[in-house]
């Protein structure tokens, strides 16, 4: 059933368009009113497809004071259900669609925040109680230091929150959320505990429980920069990135790691409680003979580099441009990372080390590129996760937060920035270590792993996108800058400097890597050679566009 979706104040239309679109109501200009010289009171009406009511449910009941409107009238400070534990009211930026019989009612909180825009989805739909079904969709537009701006997208929709289902989630969060001996709250609004070295999520692990942390690796591979790769990455500008978090001037204490602290609303978003951090289960499709299985999956497509499969591999590097691509809808995401492979989906034996950098919504609530690791010893069956979301990867370092994002970001014509990765194994101890930039943040124990137990086969260097075909067509979700790989520097996203680490524990250039890409008029991928860059490919692309259906 057509709808009307009236938008009006701030200059901001588009932005609230933005937020009925990632509803699925595919929203349709039907007029617009200019705006003033200011950019204030500006008015647009879309014509919007109909709100599925069968998502509606009775009684669910969410705690907290905020600012509601209901049938496109009403817009008042009231209180909402106030019996519920205090711990589960959102953080600071954060906003919730709430559905009840009568409706449904985005409830915004807010810390001393500036302004924000207000759109409101309505349709005379009427039954039997001649009821109006409502959708609010609040846009925030804060202003911090340099008048630069973020806006909090909604990505978290409530179709039913039972108090057993939350009481489930909260008893899970108090595992892996460890209690803090000191707490950063980032300009981002993310949570960073600093926790006890001894107490943090990977020592749960019933293989670990006797487990020594090893404070550095005893021995790391070989690094040769050349003084032709520094010239190179000064010519083209091209510049390192950190973390938000640092912004804030605080630091975890020496003998804690920095972890990023999990929600409800983190815990909701996904699709149960089994599935929070996990990547879903794919199916295996055979796409070329020689490509690594991980580059098979349904709604999962790649474009990446790939070495063959005859050698014994120990390890990888790669330095990778960071950007902030679109991500459609919310079950998306986009990324760009390293994979270590070893193993099969045959026997459902396939052993993965990954790690880089990824926007995924329904993992964090937003749509920032964060530093991620995922790791998973049986295909992605039952075992692995992201970041430190359950007992497996042992941290050390004290400065990187895994999971938090990463600033700041590439944009076209302008600066660039890069992260570089660096994954190895340690010959003496077996565990595989992982390096951002000159930092060591932590390893992977060697008793996680059957095939990663000794070598890895294969390295992938690339990047992945989720295709939902939400509407029936392909996604328009971006991979690296949202540009193919022919624009170039400045306009596609680029991996540089592909190495892999022998049984010597030495670092060389990648040699004879292949491409795999499922569709290039979607995504593609272009590799190359040079002295500053050594082996270095361009990637990318927009999604839906004429030739990309």
């Amino acid at each position: 059933m057509p709808c009307v979706l009236q938008i009006q104040g701030g200059g901001n239309a588009g932005n609230a368009l933005t937020c009925a679109a990632r509803l699925g109501l595919n929203p349709r200009l039907i007029s617009k009113v200019a705006d003033d010289a200011q950019g204030r009171g500006i008015l647009e009406e879309f014509e919007a497809d109909g709100v599925d009511t069968s998502y509606f449910v009775d009684e669910e009941k969410i705690v907290g004071e905020g600012r509601a409107s209901l049938d496109g009238f009403a817009n008042s400070i009231v209180p909402l259900f106030p019996h519920l534990k205090s711990w589960f009211r959102p953080p600071p930026l954060c906003h919730v669609l709430i559905y009840t019989s009568n409706g449904v009612v985005d409830i915004s909180y807010f810390l001393n925040r500036t302004e924000y825009n207000m759109a409101t989805l309505w349709t005379t739909r009427r039954d039997s109680s001649f009821s109006v079904i409502v959708v609010m969709c609040i846009v925030f537009i804060v202003f911090f230091k340099g008048c630069s701006v973020v806006l909090a997208l909604n990505y978290t929709n409530y179709k039913r929150v039972s108090s057993l289902r939350i009481e489930r989630i909260q008893i899970h969060l108090n595992k892996i959320n460890k209690p803090a001996i000191k707490t950063i709250e980032s300009p981002d609004g993310d949570i960073i505990d600093c926790v006890r070295r001894h107490k943090q999520p990977a020592l749960d692990h019933p293989i670990l429980r006797n487990h020594r942390i090893q404070r550095v690796p005893p021995e790391r591979p070989r690094f040769k920069v050349s003084a032709e790769e520094n010239m190179m990455k000064n010519l083209t500008g091209s510049e390192h990135a950190w973390q938000v978090w640092h912004q804030s001037g605080d630091k975890c204490p020496k003998g804690t790691v920095p972890i990023r602290r999990s929600s409800v609303h983190d815990v909701l978003r996904a699709k149960s409680l089994y599935h929070y951090g996990k990547k879903p289960t794919r199916l295996h499709l055979d796409r070329h003979v020689d490509a690594p299985d991980v580059g098979s999956g349904d709604g999962h497509e790649h474009a990446f580099a790939y070495t063959g499969t005859s050698q014994e591999i120990y390890g990888a590097k790669a330095t990778i441009n960071v950007w902030d691509p679109k991500v459609e809808v919310v079950n998306e995401f986009s990324l760009s990372q390293i994979w270590i492979l070893s193993g099969s989906y045959d026997d459902s034996g396939l052993n993965t080390i990954e790690a880089g950098w990824q926007v995924c919504p329904q993992l964090y609530g937003d749509s920032r590129p964060r530093l991620f690791t995922y790791w998973t010893r049986d295909a992605y069956q039952a075992t692995g996760c992201y970041n430190l979301l359950c007992a497996a990867f042992v941290q050390t370092s004290n400065k990187i937060a895994i999971g938090a994002a990463i600033s700041p970001v590439s944009s076209v014509s302008s600066n660039q920035y890069d992260i570089t990765i660096v994954i190895w194994k340690d010959p003496k101890q077996g565990c595989w270590w992982l390096a951002f930039g000159d930092t060591v943040i932590g390893y992977w124990p060697a008793e996680l792993f059957t095939h990663l137990a000794d070598h890895a086969t294969s390295v992938e260097w690339g990047g992945e996108v989720v295709n939902s075909r939400s509407n029936g067509k392909h996604t328009s979700t971006q991979m690296g800058s949202g540009h193919f790989a022919q624009d170039g520097f400045g306009q596609s996203s680029f991996f540089r400097n592909l190495e892999v680490v022998d049984a010597d524990n030495s670092l060389s250039s990648a040699q004879h890597i292949s491409t795999v890409t499922a569709n290039p008029n979607c995504y593609n991928i272009k590799t190359f050679y040079s002295d500053g860059w050594g082996t270095h490919f361009y990637f990318g692309g927009p999604g839906y566009n004429p030739q990309c259906q």
